[in-house]
């Protein structure tokens, strides 16, 4: 702060408007004609409604994770409502929708039409773009080229004709929150053994059970919260450890009798669930590729599998009913296909159609380029008075002018090479799981800097949005009783500085 500030609260309020607004230039710097992955959640604290936005992308060594905003919402959570918040939030970064590969969030059907919305907003801008860009060919189609070499050679492409250049952006479900639903819907099955679970796991939270547990030395009965799994597999965990006092009071304390059988289905249910709650806990590494994210998946499926109760084959059969909704995902696929670690488990239909879509993701990157290039060319122009005088009135150059342009048009659409390069790799050895698989790509930035590129944009698919949720914890702090007259504009200020700094 400096050793003449003097600390009251207007200068503070000042000081955290300038941190902030120094933070979003920063992250408007950062993110510049970058390929972006956006995840979004909501959240209610305190009758204040509130959308997290973070964005995720790869510096080439690992995956870099910031907080765009925390936006209070105004309105009922309408998709339509969503997706304007979303586009004024991107606007402020001047972030163009063209930049955004994908949005991560929940199973909500609000968040999803919301971002089924944000893509055919894309949709359109990228048919608007290639539409201009077929009249700029068709102008210059009529001005006779000298030198065209016609002998030029012909690779094999994959059919690509009916491909929507350039339009990417896919709706990602959040892992943890499908695997969550898989859980749910199994725990239905055992829902009158839980219930009996609970009232005994209430009956030894009483004041007499508690203070006999504690004097004998074990630990104290969990009570769950029915909306959250993870809390009814401790509970019932937890009474597993305190069946023998059970069955000891049961006589005393009837409220503490279970059935051998039901003492069985709880063990067995234990069990089951366990693989689904240690895969929870890996799906949150902030390192976590879609690659891996498979191989927790694969993990967690095969492990219940290996089970042989009932609710344990039920589990198994929830996990993969669901497991569609996640890898039937072009974004996925896709970045399957580039880790070398899980490659192989993809068939020959989601190879080629891995393919497809990185061709569609190359043209995407391609697309930022020229803008670039164009606001380049239009200095260098503006700085040649001559060069200008004569492009207004001579429609030649005015042509030649175009056609400078749209040369990184046909460097963007090399099609049969970007192509070419992954058919390459997808004939190389698999790559050991225990690899790291920044270091694999880090290989290919000098002698493919073109997959390399393609690579860094699509690997890191966000495939949780549980970082967002983090970011709501602050909302505890923030929004307490004494903060409770903070204006909106502050509340996101504070918001941004606090989480892009943890």
């Amino acid at each position: 702060m400096g050793k003449n500030v003097t600390i009251n609260s207007s200068n503070i309020r000042d000081m955290v408007s300038e941190i902030a607004q120094d933070e979003r230039e920063k992250l408007e710097t950062e993110l510049s004609g970058r390929l972006l992955m956006l995840k979004i959640d909501s959240a209610t604290c305190r009758d204040r409604s509130v959308l997290g936005i973070n964005v995720q992308y790869s510096d080439g060594k690992g995956v870099v994770l910031r907080t765009l905003a925390v936006r209070d919402l105004t309105e009922r959570h309408t998709s339509e409502y969503i997706s304007s918040v979303v586009m004024d939030v991107l606007r402020q970064y001047n972030i163009s929708l063209q930049q955004v590969y994908s949005v991560t969030s929940d199973n909500g059907a609000n968040m999803l039409k919301a971002v089924n919305l944000l893509s055919d907003i894309q949709e359109r801008a990228v048919s608007n773009e290639d539409a201009t860009c077929e009249e700029t060919e068709e102008i210059g189609e009529d001005v006779e080229m000298v030198g065209e070499d016609e002998g030029s050679q012909e690779e094999p492409i994959l059919q690509l004709d009916s491909v929507s250049h350039g339009h990417v952006l896919r709706s990602v479900r959040c892992a943890a929150h499908t695997l969550q639903l898989a859980v749910d819907d199994s725990l239905k099955q055992a829902s009158n053994i839980i219930a009996k679970a609970r009232r005994v796991a209430k009956r030894l939270r009483s004041q007499n059970v508690v203070c006999v547990l504690k004097r004998m030395g074990h630990k104290r009965a969990i009570v769950d919260c029915a909306t959250r799994w993870h809390s009814t597999h401790d509970m019932l965990q937890r009474l597993l450890e305190l069946k023998t006092f059970c069955e000891d009071m049961a006589p005393t304390i009837p409220d503490l009798h279970l059935s051998e059988s039901e003492w069985e289905y709880v063990s067995n249910t234990v069990d089951a669930l366990k693989p689904a709650k240690i895969a929870t806990k890996c799906l949150q590494s902030d390192q976590l590729t879609a690659g891996e994210f498979y191989g927790v998946w694969l993990k967690c499926s095969l492990d219940t599998e290996k089970l042989a109760s009932p609710f344990a084959r039920k589990v198994a059969q929830c996990i993969k009913a669901r497991q569609s909704t996640l890898f039937d995902n072009d974004a996925f696929i896709a970045a399957v296909f580039l880790d070398p670690r899980y490659r192989l488990f993809l068939t020959e239909c989601q190879t080629e159609k891995a393919k497809i879509h990185l061709y569609r993701t190359w043209e995407a990157i391609q697309n930022l380029e020229p803008r670039n290039a164009a606001s380049g060319s239009d200095v260098c122009a503006a700085a040649s008075p001559t060069q200008s005088q004569t492009s207004s009135d001579d429609e030649i150059e005015h042509l030649l002018m175009e056609k400078e342009r749209d040369t990184s048009s046909t460097q963007r659409r090399p099609h049969v090479s970007i192509v070419s390069l992954l058919d390459t790799y997808s004939k190389e050895a698999r790559l050991r799981r225990t690899e790291d698989l920044f270091k694999y790509w880090a290989r290919y930035s000098v002698s493919n800097p073109d997959l390399y590129k393609l690579a860094m944009s699509v690997i890191p698919l966000p495939v949780m949005q549980v970082s967002v949720e983090r970011a709501f914890s602050s909302l505890k702090f923030i929004l307490s009783p004494l903060r409770s007259s903070l204006n909106e504009k502050v509340l996101e200020d504070i918001l941004l500085v606090r989480l892009n700094k943890q």
